[in-house]
């Protein structure tokens, strides 16, 4: 029975992240001024929504709210560079550099536990690097690299994934032994909505989010339940597996969300999909011993 939770939660996850960036480009993509606090903040508001009648009657007063407090904050910020690097960039660029979370972590591992540095890993790292070079076209290795680097949404995405690598340590220890997967869902949800809300009204912007779902309000509501549902299938799979298991199988969305940007928005696919393909097979060699 657990083994089919697991397959069930860890193919949800894998397939709504996919679709989680068509929306997020879809929300921001006809707007000239940047609106991607405002559009996070919808996000997540309507995910907060979405999962409060699973989590209300789980809910009971905890002392290790703590956990959930504080990776929100870094989740918060995660998201609102995510949101405007889907907003500036082809979804086929920089979705493969979210996993640029899975170096961060590996790195936290070998700094904070002690972790041993393996041939494999050295690998994976080098597959990374090298399927990097191809998501942009340059004369050479080493140019290729420096446009992916000096790109404004590429720069976004990868300091997201850093703070996103932060909060998964956190869920990953705090998530499976203080709550229900739908309660710690909801709680990072709700949290998050408050802080960016809270954003929103020091910078004078609290209409704006009021503007974002009058502009597309199915969307608005569509990509809330399906950011929210899959975040929940990522709190379910670590009740079955470390989050250096779980994160690398979710990398298998590049591909779903690289077909859908070329459906989508006629994005060139063909010379990206090679270069996800070494990022994945870098990410899987990353954590090969642990699997």
């Amino acid at each position: 029975m657990s083994t089919g939770i697991l397959t069930l939660a860890l193919v949800v996850r894998i397939i709504l992240l996919g679709f989680e960036r068509i929306f997020l480009k879809l929300l921001g993509k006809d707007s000239i001024e940047d609106k991607s606090l405002a559009i996070t903040a919808v996000f997540f508001g309507f995910g907060a929504v979405s999962l409060f009648p699973f989590a209300i009657m789980h809910i009971k007063v905890s002392e290790m709210i703590i956990f959930p407090m504080i990776s929100s904050i870094f989740y918060s910020f995660a998201f609102w560079m995510y949101t405007a690097s889907l907003k500036e960039g082809d979804i086929s660029l920089v979705t493969p550099l979210y996993n640029f979370n899975l170096i961060f972590l590996l790195l936290f591992s070998t700094i904070l536990l002690g972790e041993e540095i393996t041939f494999t890993k050295l690998f994976g790292v080098v597959s990374i690097f090298i399927g990097l070079s191809y998501l942009q076209k340059g004369s050479s290795f080493k140019n290729s690299l420096k446009q992916v680097f000096t790109n404004t949404s590429a720069q976004l995405m990868i300091s997201a994934s850093l703070l996103m690598a932060i909060g998964r340590i956190i869920d990953g220890f705090a998530a499976t032994d203080n709550f229900t997967p739908e309660v710690y869902a909801f709680l990072i949800y709700l949290l998050i909505t408050i802080i960016l809300f809270t954003i929103l009204i020091f910078k004078g912007q609290m209409i704006e989010p009021y503007y974002v779902i009058k502009t597309n309000p199915s969307i608005s509501v569509v990509s809330g339940i399906t950011n929210a549902y899959s975040y929940l299938a990522l709190i379910v799979a670590f009740n079955y597996l470390d989050v250096s298991i779980v994160e690398p199988i979710g990398a298998l969305n590049i591909f779903f969300a690289m077909i859908l940007a070329r459906i989508l928005f006629k994005e060139d696919i063909r010379q990206r999909l090679f270069a996800a393909s070494l990022i994945v097979l870098g990410v899987f060699f990353l954590f090969l011993p642990t699997l």
